[in-house]
């Protein structure tokens, strides 16, 4: 079974995918040990962000050969709010929202083929980034976020542990997009410098990303400006600039409107059970439930 195989049963969805070896693992695992090690990864965000990584595959239920490795477009969304008579409108970045219904819908058409074949498919907890960019799925962006030629950034990416069989891959470095070679969009557009000249991991403590995830008891750092929160949760600045996104900049989806009196329930900052039935309903249909966007005050109160 080959790449093209693959990809053509997620083609109908706008998805690509591509099987690699389960040899990778270790690299994958030592590739992090490295970044640890030379001490490229900011403690803080080397505890949260990839703590979660299991590099062994299952052993239970079935002997796993290869990870199949998905991408697929997914969009930013935008929540309407209003607020003193004022209608705003804000981002939630891709892959925050309904993300493991979408994960659940792209595959099926593989799991089929694998049921049909008595394979078999389990998710796989990786680097996803790391391991599209060398499995030749997708690039780093200077950014480094993974760019999927046809999807930009706008992408979202699965993991797979499988029992098919492979006879070869692509497998290699993690490389850059040609393109980021002397462009500097992304860098100039980041207010807080976390993408740097003088390497290509990003800074992530300096990250707005970072801090606007944590929990609403966690503070501000005093250099974050207000002015600089773009989103409900996340950023965009660098996405939004780069040339390789500019076919799919005004590709979004469309969240749902919050009247001013479930605006202003909002911004009380009580807890879901809290929230009025409807605010609630909104809010799980479209997956932002689980998430604390702890700068939704600092944007629905300033001028935008």
């Amino acid at each position: 079974m080959n790449n093209q195989i693959l990809s053509n049963l997620l083609e109908p969805l706008g998805g690509v995918a591509c099987l690699v070896s389960i040899s990778h693992l270790a690299d994958l695992e030592r590739k992090i040990v490295e970044l640890r090690n030379q001490h490229l990864l900011a403690e803080e965000f080397n505890l949260e962000e990839y703590v979660g990584f299991n590099f062994q595959p299952p052993k239970d239920t079935f002997e796993a050969k290869s990870l199949i490795l998905l991408a697929y477009p997914h969009y930013p969304t935008r929540f309407r709010f209003i607020h003193k008579g004022i209608e705003k409108s804000f981002l939630v970045p891709p892959t925050y929202l309904l993300g493991r219904e979408s994960d659940q819908h792209i595959s099926e058409p593989i799991v089929a083929f694998l049921k049909q074949q008595g394979g078999h498919l389990e998710q796989a907890l990786i680097p996803k980034k790391l391991a599209a960019v060398c499995a030749g799925l997708g690039e780093y962006g200077k950014n480094n976020i993974v760019f999927v030629k046809g999807m930009g950034s706008f992408v979202r990416l699965a993991a797979y542990f499988s029992d098919l069989p492979v006879e070869e891959d692509d497998w290699c470095e993690p490389v850059a997009m040609p393109r980021c070679e002397g462009c500097r969009a992304c860098l100039n557009a980041c207010p807080t410098h976390a993408i740097d000249t003088d390497r290509f991991l990003l800074h992530a403590e300096r990250c707005i990303t970072f801090w606007n995830e944590k929990p609403a008891e966690v503070v501000f750092p005093a250099w974050l400006k207000p002015e600089w929160h773009n989103c409900l949760v996340g950023c965009m600045y660098c996405q939004f600039i780069c040339p390789e996104n500019l076919p799919y900049v005004n590709l979004l989806n469309e969240g749902p409107a919050f009247s001013e009196e479930e605006t202003d329930w909002l911004i009380s900052g009580r807890s879901l059970d809290a929230l009025p039935l409807p605010v609630r309903d909104k809010l799980r249909e479209f997956g932002l439930s689980d998430y604390d966007p702890r700068n939704f005050r600092i944007l629905i109160e300033r001028d935008c």
